[in-house]
């Protein structure tokens, strides 16, 4: 279900706003230099899912979070450089520092969500993060989406 502006922003823990923001600035920066002199579009959408998660011990539960998925349209991310690509120093990019990316899978940890990342190369890269709408006690253990989607 596809949520606007305005409903994903009210959404616990988007209202750690300047954290979400920086996360969307560094996606942005990150895949419209991705597809270079080139160029392409950049489609952001937001929109809110299901999913399974792991409860401490035993079982699962489901919870509602907002996914927030950028879709680019460049070279795609090669298969030797998605295994490291949210490792703290690891950069492709000429000047580029490699903290971006796992500075981004920190914070979006710490809301208690994860990032989701497909790519294939030559077809474009597709990030999603998804963060719980029902923001969950900074001192709980961090429980991540499963992969299949409820």
């Amino acid at each position: 279900m596809p949520l606007s502006t305005r409903e994903a922003l009210r959404c616990s823990p988007l209202t750690e706003f300047p954290q979400v923001s920086a996360i969307a600035a560094t996606g942005n920066l990150s895949l419209v230099e991705a597809m270079g002199e080139k160029g392409g579009n950049l489609t952001i959408g937001t929109s809110e899912i299901q999913r399974r998660v792991p409860l401490p011990g035993m079982g699962t539960e489901r919870k509602r979070f907002v996914r927030i998925q950028f879709e680019d349209e460049g070279p795609g991310i090669p298969p030797h450089v998605m295994e490291r690509l949210f490792i703290p120093f690891f950069t492709t990019k000429r000047g580029g520092t490699g903290l971006g990316l796992a500075i981004c899978q920190r914070i979006v940890r710490s809301l208690g969500g994860s990032i989701e990342v497909r790519s294939r190369t030559g077809s474009g890269s597709v990030f999603s993060v998804l963060l719980p709408m029902d923001a969950a006690p900074r001192d709980r253990p961090h429980t991540s989406p499963s992969q299949a989607p409820e």
